[in-house]
């Protein structure tokens, strides 16, 4: 799996009873809507989640910087922590991708 490559932006909009926040990469590719206060969630704390969001293919890439992608044996901290997440984030822990049995 992978995700929209380019730099991710996050835009305030304004709807009816709200205002949401829509994310986009490069290009205009439209990403997503983050919800706030009309389903329950304070516009600050809709503005964060909308800021997690555009920063995670940065944080995806130096996850794999940081962790020993080809060492199976490593039991270091990053190793521990980050691979788990790394195979979460490409959904390699689906049981529909391709690497599913050979990872678990």
């Amino acid at each position: 799996m992978k995700h929209t490559k380019g730099k991710w932006t996050c835009t305030k909009i304004s709807s009816m009873d709200d205002r949401d926040f829509e994310i986009h990469a490069t290009g205009i590719i439209f990403i997503a809507v983050v919800k706030g206060e009309i389903v329950g969630i304070p516009q600050v704390e809709a503005e964060a989640n909308a800021k997690l969001i555009v920063a995670a293919p940065e944080m995806l890439e130096a996850l794999k910087e940081i962790v020993h992608l080809d060492d199976n044996i490593c039991c270091c901290t990053a190793c521990k922590i980050g691979k788990p997440i790394i195979k979460k984030a490409e959904g390699i822990n689906h049981p529909n991708h391709e690497n599913y049995k050979r990872s678990n």
